[in-house]
């Protein structure tokens, strides 16, 4: 029995033993790591783009007695950004007015053959505190009076302007051409001294010009959060071009991505006005 005992016992011991030995292995094991870096290029791109082309504001019907409202929408805007520095950036805009020129050119010589072109836009004179949309307005017609030519082509001009305070004597014609308020007129074929060249003007100031930004949106999944849209506005100033209003603004960290958003556009249009199609630019910077 005794030796029975014993060989239990041995047997018993040496499986301690082996256990001691794995557990001494467990404890000397150990991890290793390694670092690993990616680098992040700045992009290249800060862009705005609009459609191109021309907006056709909603017509409007002349009216002795009332004023009216032409309307239209810039649409889409697209802002893309892939800076990835998270610097701020804003969109802003300035008009210039809706100015008319070219109605009822008359033309009135000896000679018949002298003709004229016009391009540009008519920037209603320019007196924007002297213009209110209920009725006030700088409108009715230049008269360019020939005083010298050169085969043909008038050299120096008279101009009488719809507000007689701004009546012009003795201004030079280069290359036959000249800008009176935003109205290139180009003088061709054959003139004579004493001709007069009338042209009908009328515009709807920026003052009155209300622009509107609307529906933000991402295109690639971006957030727009903390992004923010001004408010509806008229433009403002006393150039020719209106001071610049903000429409979009994204704070740092913000605006990253391509978004897009639209300008609704509202032009007041005074009392009595001539009929025509007015012409005026309006420009998005992006900085």
């Amino acid at each position: 029995m005794n030796t029975k005992k014993l060989k239990v016992l041995t047997l018993v011991a040496a499986i301690a033993v082996m256990s001691n030995i794995f557990g001494i292995q467990s404890v000397f094991a150990v991890d290793a790591s390694q670092t690993v870096n990616t680098a992040v290029s700045a992009g290249s791109t800060l862009s705005i783009t609009v459609p191109g082309g021309t907006l056709n504001l909603s017509g409007v019907t002349a009216s002795a007695t009332a004023t009216g409202a032409s309307t239209g929408t810039i649409t889409p805007i697209t802002v893309t950004n892939d800076i990835g520095t998270g610097a701020t950036w804003t969109v802003s805009s300035t008009s210039t007015n809706l100015g008319l020129s070219g109605t009822n050119v008359i033309q009135s010589d000896t000679s018949t053959t002298g003709t004229s072109s016009l391009t540009g836009d008519y920037d209603g004179l320019n007196p924007q505190s002297g213009f209110t949309s209920t009725g006030t307005k700088i409108a009715g017609q230049f008269a360019i009076t020939v005083n010298t030519i050169s085969l043909g082509i008038p050299t120096q001009v008279n101009i009488a302007k719809p507000d007689p305070a701004g009546n012009l004597t003795n201004q030079s014609v280069t290359a036959g051409a000249i800008t009176i308020n935003g109205i290139i007129v180009t003088f061709n074929n054959l003139w004579a001294v004493g001709e007069i060249l009338y042209i009908n003007v009328d515009h709807f100031p920026y003052t009155a010009f209300t622009a509107t930004p609307a529906t933000l949106a991402s295109t690639n999944g971006a957030s727009i959060v903390g992004m923010n849209l001004q408010g509806a506005g008229a433009y403002s100033g006393a150039g020719v071009t209106s001071s610049s209003r903000n429409d979009l603004i994204a704070p740092t960290n913000t605006g990253m991505g391509v978004f897009t958003f639209n300008l609704g556009l509202s032009q007041v249009t005074h009392k009595f006005p001539l009929v025509g199609t007015y012409i005026s630019t309006i420009t998005l910077t992006l900085i």
